[in-house]
This record gives structure tokens, sequence and C-alpha cells, in this order.
């Protein structure tokens, strides 16, 4: 995933978001050998860890996860879509490299 942060007016922001999550839902991560997996794990569980904070501060500070579970199994992440983030965030001001949408 490459796209970090999409900028939508609040009149079409429900229906982006419900389109967001109907196709983050068929990105299945893990194994990349197993059938259906779109999404392999990351470089490290280290790093993946810390996409998981970056998670976590973000909805400490109002944030609201739409999509995923805020957690990781190893090195491997689902997607995740994160609204409510705002510039002064760390999650608005960093890239994550991982697969998360703000």
């Amino acid at each position: 995933m490459s796209t970090e942060r999409v900028i939508v007016h609040k009149s079409v922001s429900t229906k982006l978001v419900s389109l967001m999550q109907a196709h983050f839902q068929r990105l299945r991560a893990g194994d990349p050998e197993k059938d259906g997996t779109r999404l392999s794990c990351q470089v490290t569980e280290r790093f993946a860890q810390g996409i998981i904070d970056l998670i976590h501060e973000a909805t400490s500070e109002g944030a609201k996860i739409v999509e995923g579970t805020g957690e990781r199994q190893g090195a491997v992440i689902q997607p995740h879509i994160l609204t409510g983030v705002r510039p002064g965030m760390r999650a608005w001001e960093r890239e994550s490299f991982g697969p998360s949408a703000s």
C-alpha cells in the first residue's frame, strides 16, 4: 500500500470510508506463498510494532480505527483505516510504511 493520507470533504467521507473498507477487507495479509494473500509481512516484528504503535498513538489522540484490529501477528499486520487523523498527530506527519490509510 502506498497511500497514507486521504483528505476528503466530510460530505463524501462516509461513502469513501465504506468503499475503502470493502476493498481493505479483501486484502488479506500473511504468508505470500498461501492462496488469497495479497499483502506480505513487514520486514521485522520490531518494524511491525512501530506501525501498531503509530496506530495506537493516533487513537489515543482521538483518531478511530474503522478497519483493522490495532494488533499484529508477528510481523503481519492486516490493513487499517483510521479516521479523524489531524495535522499535529504523528500519524499525519509521518509515513508508517505499513498497510494503513488515514
